[in-house]
């Protein structure tokens, strides 16, 4: 889980594809859904495309040190579900991040861009 931030933060640019595979494939989805609709750009958006774009975002709002401090503080699993609770700012608030297994293994379900996916 904390892999998706760290990676996100330090290989964003080099190392989208990583990223997006520690993605559902509705994650993957949606992230490539709200690019679509927040760079106002058409183009063939995939996955690594949507993740480097967010990545060059999230840089100029100089908010990748924040990333890089994300800390899960707790897991609860049900089945093949789970959430995560994250604090990405030492004393900030916690975030709860959906978690699915998918193909034998825990991914983040919902796109990096925010809270809420579209």
């Amino acid at each position: 889980m904390t892999d998706v931030y760290r990676d996100f933060a330090l290989g964003g640019k080099t190392d989208a594809g990583g990223i997006c595979e520690l993605m559902s494939a509705r994650a993957r989805k949606q992230t490539v859904r709200y690019v679509e609709v927040a760079s106002g750009v058409k183009k063939d958006w995939d996955c690594e495309k949507a993740i480097r774009f967010l990545s060059d975002r999230v840089e100029r709002r100089g908010a990748l040190d924040d990333t890089k401090r994300a800390r899960v503080v707790g897991v609860n699993v049900d089945g093949d579900r789970a959430s995560a609770s994250v604090r990405f700012v030492a004393g900030g608030p916690i975030t709860t991040l959906p978690l699915v297994r998918e193909d034998g293994a825990w991914r983040l379900d919902m796109s990096p861009r925010g809270r809420a996916s579209p």
